[in-house]
């Protein structure tokens, strides 16, 4: 995998990590030997493989090479997965997290009242990706790897509540798995990223409160299995995605207090809609052609066969606004 002449540096880097020592303990020297083949000797898979692997008794780590040989040679965040599985609860896992997709850059300090207030004992957790070399702390400051999702395959549930810093959602690129996703009250957010659309499992999505986001991409109309899509509060948000209608699946929509002024006509397609609360809206807009103003609820929408609730409070609605 490697040539002669640097075989030598690349032991030595993982010995470092796993042994704290450049040469391995004589009874893992095979065990050793097979677990960096099966890295390819790439520094950032020795560095964070070794970490993960320091202290533990050699049946872990032929478990660990077991499952190197599973993986193609050329997918090397695949790879890196077993370090973040190998967490040892999924507190530790959520700092990790919280610190890849929200933290970057913040005061350690503050970063850790934070982390302590989601009763995720910091301190002892963030000792723990430092040891594994997951995460380093410069100048006080969170330094991580740069997240990515791909990692995270058998992810089901993302909460990212409450995150002040982050302005742009993860790329949800390879998170196949997941059915939750949650930014409630992130004050920052002002953008979802267009991969979202590719969550083909993906059940809820809570923007709640994400007071700067202003638009939706497009590719959220892709999301078959949606059941669940609360926007109550997004004060900037404007206007909903053309195919919206596309949520085959749509049972729950709450968008009050939004600054969307109608609905489109694509509504009426969401034949499992039950429940829909959208308030605190002014008048019908003109259309975008300056002719007629567009009525808050399109004719449509009396083809919601399964809808139970509707709520439409102060929403300053006149005759002209209701389908007949």
């Amino acid at each position: 995998m490697w040539g002669v002449t640097n075989s030598d540096e690349v032991m030595h880097l993982f010995s470092w990590h796993a042994f704290q020592n450049p040469v391995p303990l004589e009874e893992y020297v095979e065990v050793a030997k097979g677990t960096v083949t099966y890295a390819r000797g790439l520094p950032l898979a020795l560095t964070v493989l070794g970490s993960s692997l320091f202290g533990l008794p050699i049946e872990e780590w032929r478990n660990t090479i077991e499952k190197l040989k599973r993986i193609p040679d050329d997918n090397i965040q695949e790879k890196l997965k077993i370090s973040f599985d190998a967490l040892p609860d999924d507190k530790v896992k959520a700092i990790f997290l919280d610190t890849a997709c929200c933290l970057r850059g913040m005061d350690k300090d503050d970063a850790v009242t934070i982390l302590d207030a989601c009763d995720l004992f910091a301190e002892a957790g963030i000792q723990d990706l430092i040891d594994r070399c997951l995460l380093i702390i410069s100048t006080s400051k969170f330094e991580e790897f740069k997240a990515s999702l791909k990692l995270l395959r058998s992810l089901k549930s993302l909460n990212l509540n409450s995150c002040k810093n982050l302005m742009r959602t993860p790329n949800f690129t390879g998170a196949s798995s997941l059915k939750r996703l949650s930014f409630e009250n992130c004050s920052s957010l002002t953008e979802v990223q267009s991969s979202i659309g590719d969550l083909n499992k993906l059940k809820e999505l809570n923007l709640l409160w994400c007071i700067k986001l202003e638009k939706l991409p497009s590719s959220i109309s892709n999301l078959k299995s949606l059941d669940t899509l609360i926007l109550n509060w997004c004060v900037t948000l404007q206007q909903l995605p053309d195919d919206l209608g596309n949520l085959q699946s749509l049972k729950k929509f709450s968008a009050p207090r939004t600054a969307v002024t109608y609905l489109l006509s694509s509504f009426g397609r969401l034949k499992k809609l039950e429940y829909m609360h959208m308030g605190g809206f002014g008048r019908s807009v003109p259309s975008m052609t300056g002719q007629e103003p567009i009525g808050f609820l399109p004719s449509s929408i009396k083809n919601l066969c399964s809808l139970n609730k509707l709520c439409l409070a102060s929403c300053d609605l006149s005759e002209e606004d209701i389908p007949t």
